[in-house]
């Protein structure tokens, strides 16, 4: 069936899911509602409840109408994949109940973070527990299901959070070690790629850090940090020890380019590299190349492995100037040229020898 408009293909799909799902789930509750995601992207969710206690992801519908209406899917094969992921969200391990889901300790595992820009997400950020860190903003997240090798994930309510009586210290301490469990991963950019689109073994430059030679060309390729799932990996740059881990295989300072929500893109701070570049390169891409809902920000950030301080790259240029400056102010002072430290010896000499008593040698007298 073709010709549809777009509401009247998400009326079909919801409609049709009792006829798609084996007859054990005919007791499912369907209905379509619209919710803001990252970047205030406002999209067509597909809300699932089975009857019982579990909680299951909403499935978002844009996509599918995406490939029917540019004709590469029919109708009836992408209800069939919708309800294909519905049953195995039932099926599991992953998943959770309404009561499991209030105990913090039984969940804490199941953290997660999203990173996003503040200034993209007012309408997403309402009511959801997050924290402000540095240019972004932290949404917590919890995984009750998987599909294809990915966790699916509900948010953490600012609601939630309260009736578990963590603050967010706790609940940013507990996200971060989560995510770690995840196995961050370091890799050039087009390995990355061809680990996503094809399942190419890739290798992970954060393993054996201290065996890994700082070579050129490792300096000069692109590469991405991400983790395994390849989903939300952007929000490794909160755990410092990752950065740490980056800084080994570099042996250096760096930039985090934040090219998605799911990976960052780091560039070795060499001198090679102009931060106004850089900065025009972000945009350009994050405009053009990276749909709406995956855009992390412009914000370029800088990673310093000797202080362990990840902040704004133009507020970090700043701040080296000024250090700069006042270096250059003090130099005559506390650091003088060569010249300038021969110059004072040649002065202490005549003046000590200007202080020293007078004697028959001195005179030049003959004895």
């Amino acid at each position: 069936m073709w010709g549809m408009s777009e509401i009247e293909f998400y009326s079909y799909v919801a409609g049709d899911m009792k006829y798609s799902l084996p007859s054990e789930y005919k007791n499912m509750s369907v209905s379509l509602g619209k919710t803001y995601e990252v970047n205030d992207v406002e999209l067509n969710a597909l809300n699932v409840t089975d009857g019982s206690s579990y909680v299951l992801p909403a499935i978002y519908l844009d996509d599918y109408y995406l490939a029917y209406s540019m004709g590469g899917e029919d109708i009836d094969t992408i209800t069939e994949m919708i309800a294909g992921r519905i049953v195995g969200y039932e099926n599991s391990e992953l998943r959770i109940s309404r009561n499991e889901i209030m105990d913090y300790e039984t969940v804490k595992d199941r953290l997660s973070i999203l990173l996003c820009d503040p200034d993209r997400n007012e309408e997403y950020l309402k009511g959801k527990a997050y924290s402000r860190e540095g240019d972004f903003a932290a949404v917590y997240h919890l995984a009750v299901a998987e599909d294809r090798g990915r966790f699916e994930c509900v948010p953490v309510t600012q609601e939630l959070m309260e009736r578990w009586g963590v603050d967010m210290d706790t609940l940013r301490r507990d996200a971060v070690l989560s995510e770690n469990r995840r196995k961050p991963l370091l890799a050039e950019m087009v390995n990355i790629l061809y680990y996503s689109s094809f399942g190419l073994p890739v290798e992970n430059l954060l393993d054996d850090t201290k065996e890994r030679a700082k070579t050129a060309d490792l300096l000069k390729m692109p590469l991405s940090l991400t983790n395994r799932s390849l989903k939300n990996g952007a929000a490794l740059i909160l755990d410092n020890e990752v950065l740490d881990r980056v800084g080994e295989v570099l042996g250096r300072d760096f930039y985090v380019l934040p090219s998605s929500v799911h990976e960052v893109a780091i560039v070795p701070d060499s001198g090679e590299f102009d931060l106004q570049e850089l900065k025009e390169t972000v945009s350009h891409i994050n405009a053009n190349d990276v749909k709406a809902v995956d855009v992390l920000s412009d914000k370029i950030q800088h990673y310093d492995c000797t202080e362990h301080i990840l902040e704004n790259a133009d507020v970090w240029k700043q701040r080296m100037e000024k250090q700069k400056d006042k270096v250059l102010v003090s130099d005559p002072i506390c650091r003088p040229s060569v010249l300038g430290k021969l110059h004072q010896a040649q002065e202490r000499v005549s003046s000590r020898q200007q202080s020293k008593p007078e004697t028959a040698v001195s005179k030049g007298i003959e004895l």
